[in-house]
Order: C-alpha cells, then sequence, then structure tokens
C-alpha cells in the first residue's frame, strides 16, 4: 500500500472515531425547552365598493379573449359552468392552480372543484355581484348564487385575471369571506 494511501486510511479511521464524540458534545450543549408558541397578530387594509342592484343577466355564449377586468372575468367562469364547458372553466384559474391540479391528477382535483362549481351554479341560479375589493395585487370579487355568497381572488397573470386557489386557502383570506358573509347575512 502507498504512503499516500495508508495516510488517507489513517484520516478517514481517525474522522469515524472521533466524529461520533464531536456530535455528542455539541448535543450536550443544548437544554431541551420543549415546544413554543407565539401568537402573531396582522392587520390588513382593503379598499371594498359594493354593487347595487347587479343582477347578471346575460352571460357568454363563448370564451372572449380579452381583459376587461376582474368582475367580467368572473361572469366568463360563471358563463363557463353554465355551459358546462370544463376547459373554459380551466382557463379561468391562474397557472400555479393549474400546475397544482395536473400534480393531482390522481385526485381528480380539478374535476372535484368544477363539480363543485357545476352544483352550485345552475342555468337557472340567480347571480349578483355583491362586492369588488381590492387588497394588494389582487381584486376580490363577491358574488351572491342563489342564496349562498362566494368570495373570489383575481390576480393579474398575463395580461388576465385570474383565479387563484392557493389565495382563497390564506387564513386571512377565509377570515375576510367570513366576516362579509355574516355582514350580508344580516
Amino acid at each position: 500500500m502507498s504512503k499516500f494511501m495508508r495516510n488517507r486510511v489513517r484520516l478517514f479511521i481517525t474522522l469515524l472515531v472521533s466524529f461520533p464524540l464531536v456530535v455528542s458534545a455539541a448535543t450536550s450543549r443544548f437544554e431541551e425547552q420543549g415546544e413554543r408558541s407565539f401568537t402573531l397578530v396582522e392587520h390588513y387594509k382593503y379598499h371594498r365598493m359594493q354593487y347595487k342592484d347587479a343582477l347578471i343577466k346575460q352571460f357568454y355564449e363563448q370564451r372572449r379573449d380579452a381583459n376587461e377586468g376582474a368582475d367580467r372575468q368572473l361572469i366568463q367562469f360563471i358563463s363557463a359552468l353554465r355551459k358546462d364547458n370544463f376547459d373554459w372553466w380551466l382557463s379561468n384559474w391562474n397557472q400555479n392552480t393549474q400546475v397544482d391540479w395536473q400534480q393531482k391528477t390522481e385526485l381528480k382535483k380539478a374535476r372535484r372543484v368544477y363539480n363543485y362549481w357545476r352544483a352550485t351554479v345552475t342555468k337557472q341560479s340567480s347571480v349578483r355581484l355583491k362586492d369588488y375589493i381590492l387588497i394588494g395585487q389582487y381584486v376580490l370579487v363577491g358574488v351572491q348564487i342563489d342564496n349562498e355568497y362566494h368570495l373570489l381572488p383575481f390576480e393579474l397573470e398575463n395580461g388576465y385575471w385570474r383565479i387563484d386557489q392557493a389565495y382563497m386557502n390564506a387564513v386571512f383570506f377565509q377570515k375576510l369571506k367570513q366576516r362579509l358573509d355574516a355582514e350580508l347575512a344580516n
């Protein structure tokens, strides 16, 4: 065995023997404190405008390739449901949501969400725009479908307003929706 190889073997054995000592010395420096928690209070500012008597009577017959605002995009979203056009409906969601749903094909996530909305919006449903809320880079559009309030977050993506599923799952979004839903009930 060459001198170089013998030195490498010695170094390896030295490291192998001394490494557990270093690890045990490092772990004994700390005293376990247990699980801890803290409370974080956040304040959000938003600007809210309410629609007056905004019953939607006209829906689109086909997809429109135009940026006419978040509320018009909501009408496209509902029009796709009324026409039972899955691909058109799916095009109303942002890219991150679509990628997430493609990764969950085994769960049929996109189809499950679509079926939920198809059950919510029928051809006889009464659809009223209720709220237009600006918060950061998002526009939240509140809509009353029959007697149920829904709040959808729209984000400008590549020049088009798209719905963001991740934003809908945020805790503060859920709290805001509950608050607006309670106001509508009163």
